[in-house]
């Protein structure tokens, strides 16, 4: 099971932290979601955050 586990985990990549900032109306928060761009690259996730209203998008 344990090589299974790693085997998908190489296929899928390795998840990315994404930090971003974002305001409702209680005020201004910073967030964190881990994202595995399998199916899309960095650009695409910036872009559809952005679309979202988030601001200031790191992928680390």
């Amino acid at each position: 099971m344990d090589k299974w586990l790693k085997r998908l985990l190489e296929w899928l990549g390795q998840p990315q932290r994404v930090e971003f900032d974002y305001r409702d109306r209680t005020g201004p928060h910073h967030g964190c979601v881990y994202v595995s761009c399998l199916f899309a690259n960095d650009q695409r996730v910036r872009q559809l955050l952005d679309r979202c209203g988030y601001t200031n998008i790191q992928i680390g």
